[in-house]
C-alpha cells in the first residue's frame, strides 16, 4: 500500500507543476487540459491517500473519494470566488476511471508476485 501513497505524492507534485504552468508560463498546451488537470490529478491524490490508509475495498473507497470531489465541485456554485465547471466533473470521472485501471494493474501485479512466492 506504500505504492498508493507514493503515487498520491507524485500526483500532488504534478498538480503543483500544472498550477505553476497555468499561472506563470505561456504555453501551447490546450487550455482544456490545463484547466481540468488539477481535478484529474486530485482523484489520484485523494484516492491514493485513502487507499494507503484503508487498505481494503479499493474500488469502493476510490469511488467514494471521487464522488466527494464531484460533490465539492457542485457545491462551488454556492461558494463565493469559486467557479463551477462541468468539465471539471468530467475530468474527475476520467480520473476515477484511470485510478481503476491503476488499481487493477497493481492488484494483478500483487497477485502475480504472491503466486510466484508460493510456487517457490
Amino acid at each position: 500500500m506504500l505504492l498508493y501513497l507514493a503515487f498520491a505524492g507524485l500526483a500532488y507534485h504534478l498538480n503543483g507543476l500544472v498550477t505553476d504552468i497555468r499561472i506563470n508560463a505561456p504555453t501551447t498546451l490546450p487550455i482544456l487540459i490545463l484547466d481540468t488537470a488539477p481535478n484529474f490529478l486530485s482523484v489520484f491524490v485523494v484516492s491514493g491517500l485513502a487507499l494507503a490508509i484503508l487498505k481494503s475495498h479499493l474500488v469502493i473507497n476510490s469511488l467514494y473519494c471521487s464522488v466527494g470531489l464531484i460533490i465539492y465541485e457542485i457545491l462551488q456554485i454556492q461558494i463565493d470566488e469559486r467557479t463551477f465547471d462541468p468539465m471539471d466533473i468530467a475530468a474527475t470521472a476520467v480520473g476515477w476511471l484511470s485510478m481503476l485501471v491503476f488499481i487493477f494493474i497493481i492488484e494483478k501485479a500483487n497477485y502475480f508476485l504472491i503466486r510466484q512466492c508460493i510456487q517457490k
